[in-house]
Order: structure tokens, then sequence, then C-alpha cells
């Protein structure tokens, strides 16, 4: 029986591979957007190999990609720096959040027309990736989101800001912009849905900022 088992233990499959699912966006594991959204990478690699598996990237190309590729059994897991909001609580599964991050609004320098407060942005249209959790927040200040696909790189934000467009961006991407005053306040655990912005400097455009939690996704039962 022991050598049984022996032979049992040598003959043994590998482990597969912790398939990770991640965006593949213009620029987007260049420094510091590489720092900031792949510190998952980092984490999950660590996780990999406490388990004695490796890591495979699965390409996904926007973000409408992400969540239905998991569902298509295509990863395991999706390391994007995925906001967790209600609707994607129906469809995946979230970790602990990891990070939180501040959104701010952020328009071209000199535009014309940059809103400085909430009831300025009630009406306007503000330019979002497709499918993104800012198209949420824009809604619950009044604003018109239009969802692009594609426009989540730092080449689309400065495109986007060339073209006098709105847009909203993290903390962390959106340094080197012009950004507004106005703050969209949405649920997390440190700073409550609702609570005033931070008061906006007329002469030192600053963003006033609201708290996000950040989370990779994992629903394959095999992780």
């Amino acid at each position: 029986m022991l050598t049984l088992t022996a032979l049992t233990l040598l003959c043994a499959a590998p482990q597969p591979p912790l398939r990770v699912i991640v965006r593949y966006e213009p620029d987007e594991f260049l420094a510091p957007q590489a720092n900031a959204w792949h510190q998952e990478i980092e984490l999950l690699t660590a996780f990999a190999t406490a388990q004695g598996r490796s890591l495979e990237l699965v390409r996904a190309d926007t973000v409408s990609e992400l969540i239905p590729s998991l569902l298509a059994n295509k990863g395991d897991v999706i390391a994007a720096g995925l906001t967790v909001t209600t609707a994607r609580k129906t469809q995946v599964a979230f970790t602990r959040p990891w990070r939180t991050v501040d959104e701010h609004l952020v328009a071209k320098k000199g535009a014309a027309h940059v809103p400085k407060d909430l009831k300025a942005l009630v009406g306007r249209k503000v330019v979002v990736p497709k499918d993104s959790a800012y198209s949420e927040s824009v809604l619950n200040v009044g604003a018109l989101p239009v969802e692009k696909d594609g426009v989540a790189s730092p080449t689309a934000l400065a495109e986007a800001l060339n073209a006098e467009e709105l847009t909203v961006r993290d903390d962390y991407s959106s340094t080197g912009c012009a950004p507004t005053c106005p703050t969209f306040s949405r649920s997390s655990p440190s700073r409550p849905n609702g609570q005033s912005p931070s008061r906006c400097d007329p002469t030192t455009p600053r963003c006033a900022r609201s708290s996000t939690p950040s989370s990779s996704n994992v629903r394959s039962p095999r992780v």
C-alpha cells in the first residue's frame, strides 16, 4: 500500500495555472500606471506561488470584456482595478477590497465652461469608459455619461482633453491633468455616500474627492 501511494503521488498531474484576466489598453503597462493597476498581479502571483501554481495572463481588450470573459470560464480571476458596484456584485463575487482610490473630474486647462460645482454638471456630457463604474458616479450628480470603448488609457485621456471633453479619472491616473472641483460621492467603507465635497480654491484648481473601493474579482470554483 505504501508503494502504491508513492507511485500515485509521483504520477499526479501538475497544478493548472491560475488564469488571470487583465485589461490591455495602450500604455497600460507603462509607469506609473503599471505600478498602480498591477499591484493586483503581484498579489495574485504570490497567491499562485503559495499553491504551487504558475500565473497565466488572459487578455481582455476593454472593460466590457472583463466580466463576460470570467463568466465564460476564460479565466479564474479578474485583475483590472474594478470598483465594487451593486450591478457587478449580481454577476461576480469580490475579494476583500485592497485599495481605495479617489475619482477626479478632469478637463483641459483653460477650456471654456468648465463646471466649478455639482450644480453646473447637471445635464452636461461626461466621457467615460464603456461599462465602467464612472457612469454611475456621473449619473448620481445629474450629468450625462457618454460611454466609449478604449478611453481608459492615458493616450485616450489626452485626446479627450484636447477635444475639450469632460471626463473622470482615478487619482493615480489623472496626474498632469487639470482637475476641476466637483466631487462624485459614492458608497465606501471609509466615506459614506453623500458626504460633502472638499472646499475648492478658485485660484488653484483642485479635485474634491470621494473614496471608492477597488478589488480583484473571483468567481471560478477552481480558485
